[in-house]
């Protein structure tokens, strides 16, 4: 399954990418387009301008300039006996406006401020309002000659199709232009869409990434859950049935409070089996259900004490419960496991001389059960993360200690359960403090 994730994963974004580079190039070829419809109008109308212009100029008196047909109407005749053969009509009008511009350059009568007036009432007329610059430049040489305005650059221009004029000076005509505003935003467009595309590949890799790890997180809990099982269930079922048969068979061996204390053993063995069997289905199924009952509260926090007398004998356990709290709407499994929990791992945590305080006491419409020890403490950076799944904190005085970082989980679990809430306060090398509020108002089940 992992496979066939990873390869529709592969051909989702291949796909996507494919759609990217497509509508980029679409959006490329689209400003080509258009730029090629501009260059081709401004030209066109460049070409017709000058034409006009010269045809007006020709017709003035102002300028003293000769030139006609010879009388076999076939010979084109111009200033100092300068003379060829045309073959028609158009050749003529053309000859005669080369030769004409040859004139106006050679005298300096070229007006550019009357043509730069007429190109731009031509535009205007054709949706062209941009602003532009004419340069004249030699067409041999690739000399500059004449330009109506500086140019720092020529990027972001868009230039016409050269238009040729002059008989004898073989010069060009250009009309150049800002690149116009649609130009621009299809160019940034492509621009952030390569932003876009880039910024999309990495977040999918991040994210593939995460889901890669999710994936071996939860296959090291389904591992981790069946191993809790082969390791919790069969041990207790071992112990319980191992004490039986001391009890039964050895009670004249033993002594009174020997059979008390194995007696007290096998009560906590299997409270703590059915706890046990609870947890795990409650890890798998993620819903707890509690049945509140009056609980007598003292005796079930005597026979707690006197558990960890016996297999904590080196801890020192105070027990503290307010006078008027005598049977409180709880329930034998869950809160017994929830203070157990507690001081069990304040004694682990605490090192040679642990000292744990426990309280319960009534405050208003709440239940609250306050657990304190002198033990290592945590960094406040990691106290919102102590109740996860399998989540220890990173100390070699605590990860060379047995456990799966799974009771503080389902405390909260059971305090959730309850419709509770659970604070913590801990400074390192002082110790820790766990306040669970439970409210005293019935509350069966709750969804996690």
């Amino acid at each position: 399954m992992n496979g066939g994730y990873r390869i529709i994963g592969i051909v989702s974004v291949m796909l996507l990418i494919c759609v990217l580079i497509g509508q980029a190039i679409w959006f490329y070829k689209v400003r080509e387009i258009k730029q090629d419809e501009f260059r081709h109008t401004a030209t066109f109308v460049l070409r017709e301008t000058l034409n006009s212009f010269l045809d007006q100029e020709t017709l003035s008196k102002e300028y003293r300039f000769g030139c006609g047909l010879a009388n076999d109407g076939k010979t084109f005749r111009w200033s100092d006996n300068k003379s060829i053969q045309i073959t028609s009509s158009e050749m003529f009008y053309e000859i005669l406006r080369n030769v004409f511009y040859d004139h106006l350059y050679q005298n300096q009568y070229l007006n550019l401020a009357k043509i730069d007036s007429m190109y731009r009432t031509e535009l205007y007329k054709k949706g062209i309002g941009e602003k532009f610059v004419f340069i004249v430049w030699d067409k041999d040489s690739g000399e500059s000659l004449i330009c109506t305005d500086t140019m720092s650059t020529y990027r972001g221009r868009i230039f016409t199709q050269p238009v040729d004029v002059g008989y004898e000076h073989k010069h060009q005509v250009v009309a150049g232009f800002p690149e116009p505003w649609l130009f621009h935003s299809l160019g940034r467009h492509l621009m952030w869409e390569g932003v876009f595309m880039l910024g999309f590949v990495i977040s999918l890799v991040w994210q593939w990434r995460s889901i890669r790890t999710t994936w071996q997180s939860a296959k090291v809990q389904t591992l981790g859950m069946a191993h809790l099982e082969h390791e919790l269930r069969k041990p207790l079922a071992t112990m319980i049935s191992m004490l039986d048969g001391i009890l039964t068979d050895n009670k004249r061996e033993l002594t009174d409070m020997k059979i008390r204390k194995l007696g007290m053993m096998k009560a906590r063995l299997l409270k703590m089996s059915d706890v046990t069997d609870t947890m795990l289905a409650t890890m798998k199924t993620a819903r707890l259900e509690i049945e509140r009952e009056p609980l007598n509260i003292r005796e079930e926090m005597e026979q707690v004490a006197e558990m960890f007398e016996v297999i904590r004998s080196h801890a020192k356990v105070n027990f503290r419960i307010e006078e008027s709290l005598k049977y409180p709407l709880l329930d034998k499994v869950y809160f017994n496991y929830l203070v157990i929990n507690l001081v069990d791992n304040g004694i682990k945590y605490a090192g040679k001389n642990p000292v744990i305080h426990v309280e319960i006491r009534e405050e208003q419409s709440e239940y609250v059960l306050v657990v304190s020890d002198n033990g290592m403490g945590m960094p406040k950076k990691v106290l919102r993360r102590i109740f996860g799944q399998f989540y220890r904190v990173k100390d070699e005085r605590v990860t060379r200690l047995s456990g799966f970082g799974l009771g503080l989980a389902f405390v909260r679990k059971v305090v959730t359960a309850y419709g509770g809430r659970i604070k913590v306060e801990s400074e390192v090398g002082v110790g820790s403090c766990f306040t669970i509020f439970i409210p005293s108002h019935q509350k069966n089940e709750i969804e996690l």
